[in-house]
């Protein structure tokens, strides 16, 4: 235990090491060095200068109030927070309102061979899964390893919440090991033609507004750092729009993406469009992992979002340079960087809808007309004389 000489000295270190990094952990393991009136001081220093600070704690990890994360165990986060079951860890809701009385920004709770459950302040909870064995031989270390990649991650504007590179665990037998958020994949994905595997990441879909001082409210809420705008129809949402979006992110640590209404889309892309609602399309894009909150508009461009939201980025897509963006003067006058993001021009809507179009009406739920009888009869013949002594099922 520290005397009062002692902690004096330590609490101006801390002050001192405030005034020059970016993130800090706490890390109290029950021994003295972290008593109350010392993390108090050390927390006030942190957002007095508006930096993130991480707790890992082995007994009272939600007793620092003020931190932006608390990083305890299961069992201890279900005995501090008195909760009873898997089911109640991962209510939203539940954990928090539990944040907003113990005064914590978000939660992130690891749980052995089951990965990790982090909660943020509106009750948005992700669930990441582990890759690699789940039969670790030595778990020493490993909340240590989650504290110290996520003070990394969040001195670097990203939590894991909002797909920042917030690092997390790779069991593997020996011990843990960090990755990449990039890195951890499906199990057994395939690869997509340029290389791409799916994360494997869940988390809930962001926020739908539709009007945009509420928007507006809920992004200064957030504490974003860097906050990125994207917009365009979406209509319908395909590959390449996810890969644009997915771009724009990693411009920034919180992304915003405007969707056109149904009047607005119609104006801009003619008769017969939008072929899905705006509501539907503002749920697509709210359901991408890049995204943080969406607004429907109705204007024909960004400008007064751009005028009252004030990012400090706003994306594009390749089908436009920076100097062709039709709210380039209204950037440049508000400070504000553009940004082309995404994949070569390669997709568009109008061929999507166009190839359906010309597809008609999908056929309904019932019998096969005799063509399509005959063509798997002939199908299915082929494929015995093939493999004999098998009876494959062919699909329909």
């Amino acid at each position: 235990m520290l005397d009062a000489a002692g902690r004096e000295t330590l609490v101006h270190a801390v002050e001192a090491a405030a005034a020059a990094c970016d993130a800090m952990l706490l890390a109290d393991y029950g021994l003295g060095v972290l008593p109350d009136d010392v993390a108090r001081r050390a927390i006030d220093a942190c957002r007095a200068r508006g930096i993130p600070v991480v707790v890992d704690s082995r007994y009272r990890a939600f007793a620092f109030r003020g931190a932006t994360v608390a990083t305890p165990n299961e069992v201890e986060a279900m005995a501090a927070l008195g909760l009873e079951s898997e089911t109640e860890l991962l209510d939203g809701k539940r954990l928090a309102r539990s944040l907003s009385e113990a005064g914590i920004e978000n939660v992130l709770v690891t749980r052995g061979s089951k990965g990790m459950v982090v909660c943020g302040p509106r009750g948005e909870v992700t669930s990441i899964g582990i890759a690699g064995s789940r039969q670790a031989t030595d778990v020493t270390g490993a909340g240590d390893t989650v504290a110290a990649s996520g003070v990394a991650g969040a001195g670097r504007g990203g939590l894991a919440r909002r797909g920042g590179a917030y690092g997390y665990l790779r069991r593997r037998r020996g011990g843990y090991e960090t990755r990449h958020r990039h890195r951890l994949t499906r199990r057994g994905a395939r690869p997509d033609r340029n290389g791409r595997r799916e994360p494997f990441v869940k988390r809930s879909a962001a926020r739908i507004f539709h009007d945009l001082p509420d928007l507006c409210a809920f992004v200064a809420s957030s504490r974003a750092r860097r906050v990125v705008l994207a917009n365009g129809c979406f209509d319908p949402l395909h590959v390449g729009h996810t890969r644009y979006l997915a771009d724009a992110k990693l411009h920034g640590d919180f992304l915003v993406v405007a969707v056109n209404d149904d009047a607005g889309a119609r104006r801009l892309k003619g008769d017969g469009r939008p072929v899905v609602p705006a509501d539907d399309r503002a749920r697509l894009v709210a359901a991408l992992d890049a995204v943080d909150a969406v607004l429907v508009f109705a204007d024909d461009d960004v400008v007064r979002i751009l005028e009252t939201l004030r990012p400090q980025v706003h994306a594009k897509g390749t089908d436009y340079t920076t100097e062709t963006v039709p709210e380039r003067a209204a950037a440049v006058q508000l400070g504000i960087e553009t940004v082309i993001t995404g994949d070569a021009k390669t997709h568009a809507s109008r061929e999507v809808v166009a190839r359906l179009r010309a597809t008609g009406a999908p056929r309904r739920r019932g019998r096969s007309p005799p063509h399509d009888a005959a063509r798997r009869s002939r199908g299915l013949a082929a494929a015995r004389r093939s493999h004999p002594g098998d009876t494959p099922r062919l699909s329909g």
